[in-house]
C-alpha cells in the first residue's frame, strides 16, 4: 500500500470506530454483539485517545483473521483488536489485548494522527497529565486498570521475558505470580512504584513499536476496581 492509500484507509477507519462508539453510547454494548458476536469488550484510554472494540476468536487458529479483517469481518490491513485465545477477564490472572498500530508520519517525522493500538506508544514516555487509567467495559460489567508497566522489545532479539509477559495467564501460583510482576516491573521503561499484591490481577496490551517494524510495544495493568 502507498502512503496515500494508508492515509485513506486509516481515514475511513477511524470513522468507522466512532460510528461503533456513537452507536455503543446510543444503544448499548448489546447492540455491539448484535452486530458481530465476537465482541467482548469495549476499551477505552483516555490518556492516549483510544476508544475501540475488542473481539475474541473461538480458537487460537483463528487468532489472525482480525489481524487482517475489521469488526464488520471485511478484509482490511487495519484489523480489529482481540482478545487473546486461552483468556478472558472474569476468569484468568492476566488477559491479553493485541492490536495494530497506524499512525502516520509528520512533514518532520514526526508521528501524527495515531489510530487502533498505536498511541500506546505514548506510554513510553511519562507525562504528569496522564492517569495511567485504563477502562474495559463488558456485559457483564466494567473493570478499571492502572498501568504499572510499560517497555517496547526487539522480536529479533531474545525476548523470552517480553514472551512471558505476553502469554501468561493463569497466576494463581504465587512463584508465577511473583515471576510475572518483578520482570514487568524490570522492563518497565517507567518505574511506577505501584503496589502490587497477590491475587491481582492484569491486563497486558500489545501493539508494534512506531520505532521499526522489528520492535513490539507493551503496557502491563493492574486492576483496580
Amino acid at each position: 500500500y502507498d502512503i496515500i492509500s494508508m492515509m485513506n484507509k486509516k481515514s475511513h477507519y477511524d470513522l468507522y470506530i466512532k460510528q461503533l462508539e456513537q452507536l455503543k453510547d446510543r444503544q448499548g454494548l448489546s447492540a455491539l454483539k448484535a452486530k458481530n458476536s465476537d465482541f467482548i469488550a469495549w476499551i477505552t484510554i483516555e490518556d492516549v485517545g483510544i476508544s475501540m472494540p475488542i473481539v475474541k476468536t473461538d480458537s487460537v487458529d483463528k487468532e489472525s483473521y482480525y489481524l487482517t479483517h475489521d469488526f464488520d469481518k471485511k478484509e482490511n490491513v487495519l484489523g480489529s483488536p482481540y482478545q487473546k485465545y486461552g483468556c478472558d477477564i472474569e476468569n484468568t490472572t492476566n488477559t491479553t489485548f493485541v492490536g495494530h498500530s497506524s499512525y502516520n508520519i509528520g512533514m518532520f517525522g514526526n508521528v501524527v494522527n495515531q489510530s487502533i493500538f498505536g498511541s500506546l506508544n505514548d506510554y513510553l514516555n511519562y507525562n504528569s497529565k496522564y492517569n495511567y487509567k485504563i477502562k474495559v467495559e463488558t456485559l457483564n460489567g466494567t473493570y478499571t486498570y492502572e498501568v504499572f508497566s510499560v517497555f517496547k522489545f526487539n522480536i529479533s532479539a531474545d525476548y523470552d521475558k517480553e514472551y512471558l509477559i505476553y502469554t501468561a495467564t493463569d497466576l494463581s501460583h504465587e512463584v508465577d505470580f511473583n515471576n510475572f510482576v518483578n520482570t514487568a516491573q524490570t522492563l518497565s521503561k517507567i518505574k511506577f512504584g505501584r503496589n502490587i499484591e497477590m491475587g491481582d490481577k492484569f491486563l497486558t496490551l500489545f501493539t508494534c513499536s512506531t520505532d521499526s517494524t522489528h520492535y513490539r510495544t507493551m503496557v502491563v495493568a493492574r486492576l483496580v476496581k
